[in-house]
């Protein structure tokens, strides 16, 4: 008895073996297909995932990729040819874009229709195909396709529960089109249009077109007047090229000021000066707090600077957004030293937090370098920036988001250490000038030494987030 359950499991399993790798060798060869989206040809397919989402690649612009649902199957498209007449009639057209959207949605539904029922009907008949090959019996042939028909649901199941048509708010960016986030519009516009998806799909079409239509001269971002872009950077700790970086980006995205959590040097030492007054190349004001590596030295030479501000336990504004730091209260150039005092972070936070409630005037961003500091502000500033780690986290804690930035100089030599060199990465913050509230930020990432990588990921303010601290309020 037991022999014979035994042998049927391992019929069982085997034939969902085969029915899955049936399934996939049929979505393969013939999941995919050309359709007209819009303006545009474009070739639509499927590919089996881990990890799912959704990927357009602009040749040879780059790609794009939304989050838009979890595996087992991802889409993937790409522009085969722009319809030139039709993209000169929207071009000649003062609401051609405007309409767009009704036309891409429904191109684009009839297209990802088509092509489920062709994957699937491609599915059905590889696994048919193989699993007569396989065990050359009807009845296990039957059971296969039983079990791909299963598979089939239990995918499109998956695919309608974490479906997010949202992320088109999100994109990831790489390749050329990493200078060019206004290929989903403005800051304004994605928070003006959170519900509008069909209107933002439309804009994203609309905007690929003109993209293909100037690629002489690649638009990059340009804030409109209600919005003010910050460039959030940390860690630079004596790399040069995080200088470029930064100089690069405030030219590129229309910049209007730094802002430096901590670690501009190693040591602290009077010998790392040329470094610190290479920060005289950023064309636009700077803030900047101490870090565990800098020293009382370091924070003389950045005073210095023109246009430069060092914050400890103080407020200063930038382009008109209210700013607070402090410092970090250890000093620990040696990195080999295990640093204990945890507690001097906490209170170095809770000093800030009595600053920002006695301030007459609302704060907008809190800067601190160790994340650790930042606990005792949440829900008294809206955003709350930090660094120190050297990778990027973030979070919500009491309707204040927490933006921890990687190293904008690669870790410093520390970055050669590992197995791959440490990216450089920094964000570009856009915030409303009415509100200025933060309402949109790009993280940008620079492939370490030897890479030449760069990718430009969208986020938008979690709508969880909203924090107007009250002036004088009391702790």
């Amino acid at each position: 008895m037991t022999s014979a359950r035994a042998r049927g499991a391992a019929v069982a399993a085997g034939c969902l073996v085969v029915a899955l790798a049936g399934a996939a060798l049929g979505i393969l060869l013939a999941g995919h297909q050309d359709a007209r989206v819009g303006p545009v040809d474009v070739r639509l397919g499927l590919q089996p995932s881990l990890s799912g989402g959704s990927e357009l690649r602009v040749p040879p612009l780059g790609t794009m990729e939304f989050g838009t649902h979890h595996g087992p199957l991802a889409v993937r498209a790409s522009v085969v040819e722009l319809r030139a007449d039709v993209a000169r009639s929207l071009a000649e057209d003062p609401g051609g874009f405007a309409t767009v959207g009704d036309r891409v949605g429904n191109d684009l539904h009839s297209a990802l229709l088509r092509l489920v029922l062709r994957a699937s009907a491609a599915a059905l008949v590889a696994c048919a195909l193989l699993s007569l090959i396989v065990f050359r019996s009807l009845r296990r042939t039957a059971l296969c396709l039983g079990m791909c028909v299963a598979s089939i649901a239990v995918t499109a199941g998956i695919a309608a529960a974490t479906w997010r048509p949202g992320s088109i708010r999100e994109p990831k960016y790489t390749g050329l089109l990493a200078s060019a986030p206004t290929a989903i519009g403005s800051a304004e516009q994605i928070i003006t249009n959170f519900s509008a998806y069909r209107l933002a799909l439309g804009q994203l079409v609309g905007n690929v077109v003109q993209l293909y239509d100037v690629t002489s001269s690649l638009p990059t971002y340009r804030p409109t007047g209600s919005t003010i872009a910050l460039l959030h950077i940390s860690d630079l700790h004596l790399n040069p090229a995080g200088i470029d970086l930064v100089v690069s980006l405030v030219s590129q995205f229309k910049v209007r000021g730094v802002i430096d959590t901590g670690d501009l040097t190693d040591h602290g030492s009077a010998a790392e000066g040329p470094f610190v007054d290479d920060l005289r190349r950023i064309p636009v004001p700077y803030v900047a707090i101490r870090g565990n590596h800098d020293s009382d030295t370091t924070v003389e030479q950045v005073r210095r600077l023109p246009d430069a501000t060092v914050l400890d336990g103080a407020v200063t504004t930038l382009a008109g957004i209210r700013i607070a730091g402090i410092a970090d209260p250890r000093f620990t150039p040696d990195k080999s030293v295990t640093i204990a005092d945890a507690d001097g972070l906490v209170e170095s936070g809770r000093q800030l937090a009595d600053v920002i409630r006695a301030e007459p005037a609302p704060v907008n961003v809190a800067l601190v370098h160790d994340p650790l500091a930042g606990g005792a502000l949440a829900g008294v500033a809206p955003l709350v920036l930090a660094g120190h780690r050297h990778h990027r986290e973030q979070r919500v804690d009491g309707g204040s988001l927490f933006l921890v930035q990687g190293s904008t100089g690669g870790a410093g030599l520390r970055g050669l250490q590992g197995e791959e060199p440490t990216p450089l990465e920094c964000s570009i913050l856009y915030f409303d000038s009415e509100s200025h509230q933060l309402q949109a930020w790009d993280e940008v990432t620079v492939g370490g030494l030897g890479s030449s990588s760069v990718t430009v990921e969208r986020h938008v303010r979690p709508t969880s987030v909203g924090v107007t601290p009250s002036p004088g309020a009391s702790p």
